[in-house]
């Protein structure tokens, strides 16, 4: 057996937004994205093929490290989203 391997793992993530409404506007859109990219790439031995989706729900492919749990990584990516967007969301309505 070699001692020179190498593994990684490939995910397409899809989630939709909460009740399935259209929630994800042109005016958010990119924030979110570039917001999931950089959360992702915290993470080490990953690497981001694509972020997208349309108003209801958002896809990543992405390769990770056979380190990482998916059920938490994913957790934290949803949640991560979620509070980011609605912060902004809340920042906007006081301005």
């Amino acid at each position: 057996m070699s001692r020179r391997a190498y593994s990684e793992i490939n995910f397409h993530i899809t989630w939709h937004t909460k009740g399935n409404l259209p929630l994800i506007k042109p005016q958010i859109e990119a924030k979110l994205y570039r917001f999931l990219r950089e959360k992702m790439s915290e993470t080490p031995e990953t690497f981001v093929h694509a972020v997208g989706g349309v108003e209801n729900h958002i896809h990543i492919a992405v390769s990770v490290s056979p380190n990482v749990q998916p059920a938490e990584w994913i957790g934290k990516l949803k949640g991560g989203s979620s509070y980011y967007i609605n912060l902004s969301a809340g920042r906007k309505m006081l301005e």
